[in-house]
């Protein structure tokens, strides 16, 4: 029989599909949409871990100490609470703090204001006409919110940047199903 946390491995690769969703996010909506899929992808990975291996000899024994770090870290701590905090709560966790600017080949750009922001608009940047202003379609500028999380893990600042915090909570729950893999192996 084959020992391998298949479905553990699918919800850490959802997790981080769902990561890139995040970083390439164009508006509010789509980053809190790929937030929650974040947060659910990885919550599941490791209680998917316990449910499929939790009759396998030495299984409790292995698992305490990884317990134990998920329950002291503050980075899982926080993702743990977020996440239910988000589904059971529906409470928004990210706000807005900026958007950035680059045009088509990915380089910031700055844009002097007024702009209008829209999905079915794009960009239109407000220019002069004779003695008055029309608003330009910018087919070849591309925006995109700049977000931080409302609140942040315990004894990291405002200025943590969230994707990083993501990557970390992230990292950690693929060590410990990379710990799994050596322990129990593809026997």
């Amino acid at each position: 029989m084959e020992i391998y946390p298949h479905s553990a491995k699918t919800f850490i690769r959802e997790a981080r599909d769902a990561l890139e969703r995040i970083k390439n996010g164009k508006d509010m909506d789509d980053l809190q949409r790929a937030l929650l899929s974040f947060l659910n992808a990885a919550k599941h990975s490791i209680h998917q871990l316990k449910v499929d291996f939790k009759n396998l000899p030495g299984f409790e024994e292995w698992y305490a100490p990884q317990k134990n770090f998920l329950k002291n870290d503050k980075i899982c701590i926080y993702f743990w609470k977020l996440r239910n905090e988000v589904t059971k709560a529906g409470k928004k966790i990210i706000v807005a703090n900026g958007i950035t600017f680059s045009n088509t080949s990915g380089h910031d750009i700055h844009i002097p204001g007024p702009v209008i922001l829209g999905p079915s608009v794009g960009v239109l940047v407000k220019t002069p006409k004779g003695n008055a202003y029309e608003w330009t379609p910018r087919k070849d500028i591309v925006s995109k919110t700049t977000w931080k999380f409302s609140d942040y893990p315990e004894g990291y600042s405002e200025t943590s940047d969230p994707i990083e915090l993501c990557e970390k909570y992230l990292q950690s729950l693929d060590t410990i199903i990379d710990s799994f893999i050596g322990v129990f192996g593809g026997s």
